[in-house]
């Protein structure tokens, strides 16, 4: 007849089962503690990153700010300018339109030297003389003239096209921030999550270990 275990055995034998089963517990849990771990290191690595990110952000904005402003310095400089060419241009446009006209009027009619007296013939023909010698001059002042409107002109449109891309990368940058800030919020509040879970798996390890 078999004989029972006996209470002693039996106290044994659980307690063997039960310390193999807290050892599978414990290991469970430092495998999923170094798990935690690693994945809190990686974030604080991604959040780091993303700060660095930030700051490129900033950095790059300020300096095209300040390439803008370079342009819109030169803007200005070449708006004075511009007036200053244009108010010459005004009062030389008169004066310009008024000899090419008597020039014109001096090729298709000229006076009859038998109408004329001889000192209104010698004042026609030195207005002619005048008129002939003058004219390429002013005609090169206007072309210049024209030129240099031209020229502000074209950087004008190149500062307001630099003002465009400026408000266009800003505008990227700013989104782009914006997505930042938000992921180092979210991590950050990730990393404080896993360092509270360590805390309390510590704690919970320190009352396992006071217990047995």
């Amino acid at each position: 007849m078999l004989r029972r275990p006996s209470p002693v055995l039996l106290s044994l034998a659980a307690l063997v089962i039960a310390l193999s089963a807290g050892g599978m517990v414990l290991a469970r849990q430092d495998q999923q503690r170094m798990r935690d771990r690693q994945t809190a290191i990686d974030t604080r690595r991604e959040i780091e990153d993303l700060r660095r990110e930030l700051s490129r952000l900033d950095n790059a904005r300020v300096s095209a700010g300040e390439n803008v402003d370079l342009k819109r310095a030169r803007l200005e400089t070449l708006n004075a300018r511009e007036a200053r060419v244009l108010a010459e241009l005004g009062r030389d446009r008169h004066r310009l339109a008024r000899l090419l006209s008597a020039l014109q009027l001096f090729r298709r009619n000229p006076p009859p030297a038998l109408l004329v007296s001889p000192g209104d013939a010698r004042d026609a023909v030195r207005a002619a003389i005048l008129v002939r010698a003058m004219t390429p001059d002013l005609q090169r002042r206007a072309d210049g003239y024209a030129r240099q409107a031209s020229a502000v002109g074209a950087l004008r449109r190149e500062a307001a096209a630099a003002s465009a891309e400026l408000f266009t990368a800003e505008s990227v940058v700013a989104d782009r921030k914006g997505e930042i800030e938000r992921l180092i919020i979210e991590k950050t509040r990730l990393e404080r999550a896993y360092a509270q879970e360590a805390l309390v798996e510590a704690s919970e390890l320190r009352t396992l270990g006071a217990l047995t």
